[in-house]
């Protein structure tokens, strides 16, 4: 470790982001999962804050009644397990002010988007960390953010439970990714993700909705009897330095907002599964996207040509991005160029790990076997 990287503060935020949900929300994780006692106070601010939030919501929800959304194209799905540059490219593409996303703020407080919307952004400016836990990336309310855990906060369907309630990772995911969920609950998010997608148009205006989400891998059915017409792009990264630096990112995260116990090496266990899950999954469901909606590419062949690979994007995708606009692309590339970005060399057991459960995604995504 750096002498830079030891003088951070550790990410221990005040309360979670479970600030922002609904008070129906709030009550069913309460009434369902156990708290431990180390962290009932953060528990306590959290619905405390909480319950402010959804009160404001009520009037944001009044309205939201009241607007007509605008008509845009179907949305753009950057999907792709996490740390495999998912972030790098979506904020690339967000860079042409050209289409809409989620913003960090509204990844919090997606039912306070149009009242009171000061107070929760100023509490966010005061409390967040400047840099993302366990990669230094950059954070700011406006920025561009993925979605998941704003579904989570305005309906109860989120994988992401598991960073608050890290027990039960593999519970959250069987339901939520692999969808064995209630019918009655994934209509319910197939409803509310439209609505979400025409809040986050109506807050950042653009030709389209470009969603970040990793969850959405496993949705890809889901996504296209929402939107017919809509484009993916997957994007993959060699599975040992995914590995390790989910290893690094996540617990650096479940760290700060974790409601529960758990060990680094469970955390890494449900990775595992996870990530085979994800890859499983996004194999058997990819050819149902159609022709010319699916783009591909590695994280290596973005960082080394980073232009090109969005021009190719752009391209096969038909997105309709002019010159002017591809060019602030290629000037967020050229600014961010000297980022670090950690290097990982898998030691024996590391190896052992991936070569033990991931080996058919090696082959798969073209990656040689250690």
């Amino acid at each position: 470790m750096s002498l830079k990287e030891s003088r951070k503060k550790p990410f221990r935020p005040l309360f979670v982001p479970l600030a922002g949900a609904s008070l129906g929300i709030l009550k069913m994780l309460n009434a369902n999962y156990q708290v431990d006692s180390k962290f009932r106070r953060k528990w306590i601010l959290t619905k405390t804050v909480g319950a402010i939030s959804s009160g404001f919501g009520y009037i944001d929800r009044i309205i939201w009644h009241s607007v007509k959304p605008a008509e845009t194209a179907d949305p753009l799905f950057i999907i792709g397990h996490w740390r495999s540059g998912t972030t790098l490219l979506h904020s690339a593409i967000c860079e042409t002010g050209d289409v809409s996303y989620t913003t960090t703020y509204q990844g919090v407080f997606p039912n306070n988007l149009l009242f009171a919307k000061w107070l929760f952004k100023s509490i966010m400016r005061i409390l967040m960390p400047r840099e993302r836990p366990g990669d230094g990336i950059p954070l700011n309310p406006n920025f561009p953010q993925e979605e998941e855990i704003a579904l989570g906060n305005e309906v109860a369907y989120s994988y992401y439970y598991w960073f608050y309630f890290p027990r039960h990772t593999m519970e959250f995911a069987e339901k939520f990714l692999l969808g064995t969920a209630e019918k009655s609950e994934k209509e319910r998010w197939s409803a509310n993700y439209k609505r979400f997608v025409k809040r986050c148009e109506r807050n950042r205006k653009g030709r389209f909705y470009v969603s970040k989400n990793p969850p959405n891998t496993f949705r890809i059915e889901e996504l296209l009897r929402i939107y017919p017409k809509a484009k993916f792009v997957f994007i993959h990264r060699d599975p040992y330095e995914v590995f390790l630096s989910c290893r690094r990112f996540f617990w650096e995260t479940v760290k700060g907002i974790q409601l529960q116990e758990i060990t680094q090496e469970e955390v890494d266990t449900n990775n595992l599964r996870v990530y085979k899950m994800m890859m499983e999954r996004y194999m058997e469901t990819r050819q149902v996207i159609p022709e010319g909606q699916l783009y591909e590419l590695s994280y290596k062949e973005l960082i080394e040509n980073p232009f090109s690979q969005i021009l190719k994007i752009v391209n096969h995708l038909n997105l309709g991005f002019n010159e002017k606009k591809l060019k602030r692309v290629s000037a967020y590339f050229d600014k961010h160029k000297d980022h670090v970005v950690k290097q990982y060399t898998p030691g024996p057991e590391d190896v052992e790990l991936v070569n033990l459960h991931w080996t058919p995604y090696l082959n798969e995504l073209g990656y040689k076997m250690k």
